[in-house]
């Protein structure tokens, strides 16, 4: 396995980086075997980068046969664009380097927790943003095949979590009605989009459950496949809901049988996206 490390360039100068899992090729199963990628986005509120919903999380994307990669982007005082520009440049760089890494280009997949879902998000349904563009990338480059999404800020008005919002944008730009609408991810769902698996819990006070309906409710108009997972309890950021990503500091964000199917339902959701590329099956 090819475990690495590659710093990214950033628009503000900021630390931001790509943790890479591959997998190797074996002679003796496949010499030419391409997997598919997850690109995974952890949380932390743009005042750090969750470790709970790294390496754990690229761990299990491993033993399902996926390629993981866990991108840290930029945190505080960073705010946007970079975050989003560092995702781009994330996805691009994969399939860049698809051959070396032993992934199929078009099996591209982001899994975003909290706020780093909503940064994900971006790439998914605004791909063609100006900031992207005056970057100098191509929506085709950077859209992912699909989005996954575990207890998400989607919205940036209503239904938002203002300090992540804030932290992000900045105070002023998070209190503006054009920019919250900006940052209501299901209010930019389009068709041609690619197909998302959102998850939350009907407890979560951080990412209210309810924006995971809307962001849902927005797929089904604009007719992207989207499947939605409303567990009965668990509070925000559990990541596997299991004893291995028990938090150290807080003893409710522990195992929590309730959310612990969504890895599960998760690979299954990708066996039908990429049936050929199936392999625990």
């Amino acid at each position: 396995m090819q475990v690495f490390t590659q710093k990214l360039e950033t628009p503000d100068g900021s630390e931001a980086s790509l943790d890479g899992y591959v997998i190797n090729d074996s002679p003796e199963m496949d010499a030419a075997r391409r997997r598919p990628a997850v690109l995974i986005f952890p949380g932390g509120g743009i005042k750090k980068i969750a470790e709970r919903e790294a390496e754990p999380v690229a761990l299990r994307m491993l033993a399902y046969g996926y390629n993981a990669f866990v991108l840290r982007y930029s945190t505080e005082p960073s705010r946007f664009p970079s975050q989003l520009i560092e995702a781009a440049e994330a996805v691009a760089l994969i399939r860049r380097n698809a051959g070396k890494w032993n992934t199929d280009q078009q099996a591209v997949v982001t899994l975003g927790f909290s706020i780093g879902g909503h940064i994900a998000g971006m790439l998914a349904t605004q791909p063609d943003a100006p900031e992207l563009a005056a970057a100098g990338y191509k929506p085709e480059e950077i859209r992912p095949n699909a989005a996954a999404f575990g207890y998400t800020v989607f919205d940036g008005g209503q239904f938002t979590h203002k300090l992540s919002m804030q932290r992000l944008l900045g105070a002023e730009k998070a209190a503006d009605p054009v920019w919250q609408d900006r940052f209501s991810l299901q209010k930019h769902v389009r068709p041609g989009a690619p197909a998302m698996f959102i998850w939350n819990t009907a407890t979560d006070t951080v990412a209210p459950p309810v924006a995971s309906i809307l962001m849902a409710g927005a797929c089904l108009e604009a007719r992207v496949p989207v499947e939605l997972h409303m567990f009965s309890q668990g509070p925000h950021s559990l990541s596997l809901g299991t004893k291995e990503t028990q938090s150290a500091t807080d003893p409710d964000l522990g195992s929590e049988p309730a959310v612990q199917p969504w890895t599960s339902l998760f690979h299954a959701w990708m066996g039908r996206l990429f049936p050929a590329e199936d392999f625990d099956r």
